[in-house]
């Protein structure tokens, strides 16, 4: 329910069919991710482990919101793709803010998952998991499918 609403709403702010498209497959792909990566560090999964999934969606369109509206503030005019040049501008504002909450989201859930009650530090590892899971998929998908830069100047 919750990722039909995260599509519904994203679909009535940004107005973009692409911005959509690259939300759903960043969902998906982050919890196809996030379970490989449970199993690789010996977490297995139960119901109590699914909290972590809805973290999935919150961050992970957060830090693909923010980047649609860097790059749509990018854009001259009503061009589709972006001005030579300007995925390094996104990175280095943008890009900056989303690692640094990355980094300190998945720093605080490991350090709170020393904690004596082993249920609640399994699952406050596997939310660092997935914030860094959706961090590096929202790398990968965003700027690959989210926004073209033209190769060349738009002026004709």
């Amino acid at each position: 329910v919750s990722q039909i609403l995260v599509v519904l709403l994203t679909a009535l702010v940004l107005r973009d069919v692409r911005a959509v498209l690259v939300l759903v497959l960043l969902m998906g792909g982050s919890s196809i991710w996030w379970f490989a990566s449970l199993r690789l560090v010996g977490i297995y999964l139960s119901l109590f482990l699914l909290f972590p999934l809805v973290f999935i969606i919150c961050i992970g369109t957060d830090y693909a919101l923010h980047l649609f509206y860097r790059a749509r503030s990018e854009r001259i005019g009503k061009a589709r793709t972006l001005p030579a040049g300007c995925s390094a501008r996104i990175w280095s504002t943008t890009g900056r803010a989303i690692t640094a909450a990355a980094i300190t989201d998945a720093g605080v859930f490991l350090i709170y998952s020393t904690m004596e009650l082993v249920s609640g530090a399994l699952v406050l590892r596997a939310m660092a998991i997935a914030v860094m899971v959706v961090y590096f998929c929202t790398l990968i998908l965003v700027p690959a499918l989210g926004w073209r830069e033209s190769p060349l100047d738009e002026r004709r």
